[in-house]
């Protein structure tokens, strides 16, 4: 499973070099290396389509396509790097605002993806501000947050809340966990025993006198021993196992 870090930094991309100096061939490469490529795919394939015809282009032709070229690259160079500069200003105020969204701002700013950036915008623009008990909530999580009771941080219930936190943010749900210790503790046991009731009676169940290929005994086999290498990831399984057959329920036939 991906390891999620703990706490993302936010990394802001550079000014764009300037390319006017450059022959078209480096400078179409450089702007690929740092990803600019992607920030209008349409409009730089056209770039491209240019410097190609002037490769191919002779006399006068040549000369044309030159030009022409070199302006569209000029354009283009200068909108991505004016979009570059005000996605960094967005940036820093979302990272400044909930630093958890900075692995999502990353990726954003990665891809050259304004519009990833502007819905982590609206998603924290529709929060809502956290009340008092949420406020009591984290102020109590965060006396436990040390416990030598908690998990380590590398175990996989941690990695998996991890995650969610993360997925949360990048969705408007900003915020730590409003979970308390003990709801947690109750949660995870009562799921960790759902789950092994519920592989008891699939053992139970499981057809006595069945060849070794059987679909039913293969899957209850394969249960048992993910329970007895890792009860936790068992219980987390069989958890999602039933979340997804609960939607196959509710889906219209």
């Amino acid at each position: 499973m991906a390891e999620f870090p703990a706490e993302a930094v936010l990394s802001l991309p550079a000014a764009l070099p300037d390319t006017d100096a450059m022959a078209l061939d480096e400078a179409l490469a450089t702007l690929e290396g740092l990803g600019v490529n992607q920030y209008d795919p349409p409009r730089y394939a056209y770039i491209c389509a240019l410097v190609e015809r002037c490769q191919l282009a002779e006399g006068p032709l040549a000369d044309w396509y030159d030009q022409r070229a070199r302006q569209a690259l000029v354009d283009y160079a200068d909108s991505a790097e004016a979009a570059r500069a005000a996605w960094v200003q967005d940036a820093q105020a979302l990272y400044d605002n909930t630093p958890a969204l900075a692995l999502a701002i990353n990726t954003a700013l990665e891809n050259w993806d304004g519009r990833a950036l502007r819905r982590l915008q609206r998603g924290q623009s529709a929060c809502i501000a956290a009340g008092p008990l949420a406020e009591l909530v984290t102020q109590i999580e965060a006396l436990h947050r040390e416990s030598p009771l908690d998990d380590g941080g590398d175990s996989l219930e941690v990695q998996l809340r991890r995650q969610e936190r993360q997925l949360m943010a990048e969705f408007g749900q900003v915020g730590e966990s409003g979970e308390l210790r003990s709801a947690r503790s109750y949660r995870q046991r009562m799921q960790r025993s759902g789950a092994e009731r519920l592989l008891a009676d699939s053992v139970a169940g499981a057809p006595e006198e069945s060849g070794p290929l059987n679909p039913q005994k293969l899957a209850t086999r394969a249960l048992t021993n993910m329970q007895q290498l890792s009860a936790p990831a068992s219980a987390r399984f069989v958890a999602w196992l039933n979340a997804l057959l609960y939607l196959e329920k509710l889906s219209p036939p």
